[in-house]
């Protein structure tokens, strides 16, 4: 409703779940009701030194046409620490606002705009020049009773190695860097 009565400006991060989908609030807010989504913008991080999404985000799937990226990579920030130090930060949290502020900026330059061109505005002047990562691999649970789970790599890449030792090293890699899943010896994959 405040989106509509007030002609407002919503700003989501995308997640950082490192997963094809966005998360399910936006993509939920989306698919409901048009004239809302036309006053949403989800943001993807990009990692500035590489100019690539970061491997933490997700990458919208559902939401491109309001999607944008923004830098989320080693964002100076402040720590909740005892000290209240800054330093380095990661998540599609910290590149959010980096949209924020440029439609303030067009909002304050244009101030007749309103919520749907400045979104208009913002998403039609963007720069697409960004990398998508080489693969990105997505979990399914294939029923709540036996808790097995399929994973699916999907390639961005078309000259990507596709062959079963990179998409076994591809999995390896996928698997130590997520400790909570734990693979048997016939190849099938559970949840701890």
């Amino acid at each position: 409703e405040d989106i509509e009565d007030n002609d407002r400006v919503y700003v989501f991060g995308a997640g950082n779940n490192g997963k094809v989908e966005n998360i399910k609030a936006t993509s939920y807010v989306l698919s409901e009701d048009a004239n809302i989504a036309n006053n949403l913008i989800n943001v993807v991080s990009i990692d500035i030194n590489t100019n690539k999404v970061s491997s933490f985000s997700n990458i919208a799937c559902g939401a491109e046409e309001n999607t944008v990226v923004a830098p989320g990579t080693n964002i100076n920030s402040i720590y909740y620490d005892e000290e209240n130090t800054y330093g380095p930060m990661n998540g599609t949290s910290m590149a959010t606002p980096y949209v924020s502020g440029a439609l303030g900026l067009v909002s304050e330059a244009l101030p007749y705009l309103s919520g749907k061109q400045l979104v208009d505005a913002i998403l039609t002047t963007a720069k697409k020049d960004f990398l998508l990562p080489k693969y990105m691999i997505t979990e399914e649970l294939t029923d709540d009773e036996s808790k097995i789970v399929r994973y699916n790599i999907i390639y961005f890449d078309d000259n990507f190695d596709k062959s079963s030792n990179n998409i076994e090293n591809i999995l390896s890699d996928y698997f130590e860097t997520h400790k909570n899943l734990e693979t048997n010896q016939y190849g099938g994959v559970s949840k701890e």
